[in-house]
């Protein structure tokens, strides 16, 4: 399942120190997921703290425990988008995007 994210991060309560390393963190982790092809593609949001991503996971609960384990995660606001094949693009299978196809 592809599933478009929209991740706002507000950190506004925490230290820099604390901050350099939580956000390290959160990249280390954002490379496993690229990785082993869960996070298929991210942007950032230019003049703000976030971030636009494409997710293809099995589910929804597989989504939800991706998200609420990074270390982030206690501020972000995450807004989930559920994505599937549009009819206008029937040469686009939506097993295409899916990770099990690369």
């Amino acid at each position: 399942m592809n599933f478009l994210l929209n991740i706002i991060v507000r950190m506004q309560d925490v230290d820099a120190s604390t901050k350099g390393t939580l956000t390290e963190q959160e990249h280390i982790a954002a490379r496993e997921h690229i990785a082993n092809g869960q996070l298929r593609h991210i942007w950032r949001t230019p003049a703000q703290s976030g971030n636009w991503s494409i997710w293809d996971v099995d589910s929804t609960t597989e989504l939800h425990e991706i998200v609420s384990g990074l270390p982030l995660y206690p501020w972000m606001t995450v807004t989930v988008h559920p994505l599937a094949a549009h009819p206008l693009m029937p040469h686009v299978k939506e097993a295409a995007l899916s990770r099990s196809n690369t």
